[in-house]
């Protein structure tokens, strides 16, 4: 009778250790009840408290703060997901693959936007969990949002149908420039090249000198999402005149993925070859 080697019973230990315990969840973990599924979506939309305590809390504007910042200004609302929400929001984000949990997820979510009584910040979270979803599911969802009289929703809800490249989302969110606010203006850029419209390079263009290297960095990402040639004489620009390394690997791959050429960050050979294009 063959021996094995140590080194084939560690192959197989390798391979057949990880299909055992797969096999044992599969084994001890039972299927989610629709309760206990309408449950995490819950979890997830009032912050890892229940209803009636998020309720409480919203009435306590410390409490409040805890769980999110509101900028009258621009309707920009910026969720802050810490500790046992966002365990619940990734977990959340991962289940959303599951069919079973979609259909529980989004008959839920449809049932929050479509009563005005609820609370402003719920249904702003649930716009921007509709960005992890299909766009034929999220779409139905985010449209009759468009209208709404809160201009923080009707706002959330073209930057989520931006996300899925809607172009009807476009002129909403040109005319939502210039803004001073950080985040909304991190959105917008992320929005443009998402729906990867050639009349959005003048907005971004100049954001390039942009005074937040974040901003700059997400501007010349989002001109790659362009995918046209008219932005390679910008880009190649970035990597003549900026002295940051990190914006110029940013400018090298958006040039890569609109040219399919691999020539690193130094503009010598962007520029060699860009000449012969041109010839």
């Amino acid at each position: 009778m063959r021996r094995w080697s140590p080194f084939e019973s560690l192959l197989l230990l390798a391979v057949v250790l990880p299909l055992a315990v797969i096999g044992c969840r599969k084994a001890v973990l039972p299927e989610a009840s629709l309760e206990e599924l309408d449950h995490e979506v819950r979890m997830y939309l009032y912050g890892g408290r229940d209803e009636g305590q998020y309720l409480r809390c919203h009435e306590d504007r410390h409490c409040l703060s805890r769980v999110c910042s509101f900028d009258h200004c621009t309707g920009a609302l910026i969720v802050h997901r810490r500790g046992v929400q966002r365990q619940i929001a990734n977990r959340l984000f991962l289940r959303m693959g599951d069919q079973r949990f979609r259909r529980v997820a989004l008959a839920r979510f449809a049932a929050i936007l479509a009563d005005s009584a609820n609370d402003l910040m719920i249904r702003i979270r649930v716009v921007e969990l509709l960005k992890r979803v299909d766009k034929n599911e999220a779409t139905p969802l985010l449209e009759p949002l468009t209208k709404s009289t809160s201009p923080a929703l009707q706002q959330a809800a073209w930057l989520a149908l931006a996300h899925h490249g809607d172009r009807r989302a476009l002129t909403p969110i040109k005319s939502l420039f210039p803004t001073k606010n950080l985040q909304l203006k991190l959105e917008l850029i992320k929005a443009l090249g998402a729906i990867g419209d050639e009349s959005a390079i003048p907005l971004l263009k100049p954001l390039i000198g942009d005074d937040s290297v974040f901003v700059q960095q997400r501007a010349v990402q989002a001109l790659g999402e362009l995918k046209t040639r008219k932005v390679i004489p910008v880009l190649i620009g970035v990597l003549e005149n900026d002295s940051d390394d990190f914006l110029k690997f940013a400018a090298a791959k958006a040039l890569r993925r609109i040219t399919g050429q691999r020539l690193g960050i130094r503009v010598k050979p962007w520029t060699e070859w860009w000449k012969r294009q041109k010839s």
